[in-house]
């Protein structure tokens, strides 16, 4: 029953949210998208995935574990992003995870603390921008919000003390979940310091894809206004009731937009982000399948 959470959710939400607009519009609105629009933004989306994702990642890695190369995380990006996309429950995150502990003999918890990081460095980053955005819209302590959020990962004793005492408890149980932390804390300041930027450039790029999209399709909203609501689809696509995130970001489209645009065109904007950010990117990743899969069942 688990396994079909997602796929449930995602038809029920996708359905909800086309009874409430007009589906007949949705269509030709999403078809007004000029072909070189839609290119371009795919290119957009897949150097997320081909550039920026796999060359942030492999620096976590190299910091409690092997030195990949560029082409090995690549291949681990793209072959585990078709399991991370349909397998239930987010348990697809644990892809890279199985190929780092078979592959190169990482420690699972150590491994998987390559991936922790990198899901909460992305969600710092969302807040980021959502604190951007309310600054750029006048929200008056945003800005204090801002100066905040950046200091925040440097403060890392409290985690270190975390660390230490679960080492010294709860069994076996303790040390494991003390590993989940050893890509943070075995970070250096400078390194961590990077990986902030590459965090903002890579949940930044999807929110300038999806200013692009709306804009394309007549939507008149400010940028600013798109730096708070992506990021937060961004957080509600991790919430793990659908596949990619798709029905829950066109029904927050349709209602964090609302005014801007008929529900259609808001409809069929949430579709082409769907599509370009996420379902493209998957797509290309079955291409690497069948390689990673073989790398993992050969150790």
């Amino acid at each position: 029953m688990r396994r079909l959470v997602p796929w449930v959710g995602t038809a029920g939400l996708t359905i909800a949210v086309l009874l409430s607009v007009d589906a007949t519009g949705f269509l030709p609105a999403l078809l007004t998208l000029p072909p070189l629009v839609f290119v371009g933004a795919c290119c957009i989306a897949l150097s997320e995935e081909l550039l920026v994702g796999p060359f942030k990642w492999a620096r976590v890695v190299a910091a409690v574990g092997p030195a990949l190369s560029f082409r090995e995380a690549l291949l681990i990006r793209l072959g585990s992003q078709p399991i991370r996309s349909v397998a239930p429950l987010k348990t697809g995150e644990a892809a890279a995870v199985v190929y780092l502990s078979r592959v190169h003999d990482m420690d699972v918890a150590t491994a998987t603390s390559t991936v922790l990081f990198e899901k909460a460095v992305n969600l710092w980053a969302t807040v980021f921008l959502i604190s951007v955005g309310l600054s750029l819209a006048g929200v008056e302590l945003a800005p204090v919000l801002v100066v905040a959020w950046l200091v925040l990962p440097f403060l890392r004793g409290p985690w270190r003390a975390l660390a230490d005492a679960l080492r010294g408890r709860f069994g076996r149980v303790g040390p494991f979940a003390a590993g989940l932390l050893d890509a943070f804390l075995s970070l250096p300041p400078r390194e961590l310091a990077m990986q902030l930027p590459l965090a903002v450039l890579f949940t930044g790029l999807e929110v300038v894809n999806s200013w692009w999209l709306l804009t394309v399709l007549m939507v008149d909203v400010s940028f600013a206004t798109v730096l708070v609501v992506v990021p937060i689809s961004y957080f509600l696509n991790n919430v793990p009731v659908t596949v990619l995130g798709i029905g829950m970001r066109e029904g927050l489209f349709v209602v964090a937009l609302a005014g801007l645009a008929a529900p259609a065109t808001l409809f069929a904007a949430g579709v082409a982000v769907s599509i370009v950010e996420y379902v493209v990117p998957t797509l290309v990743g079955l291409l690497a399948l069948p390689r990673f899969l073989s790398a993992v069942a050969q150790r």
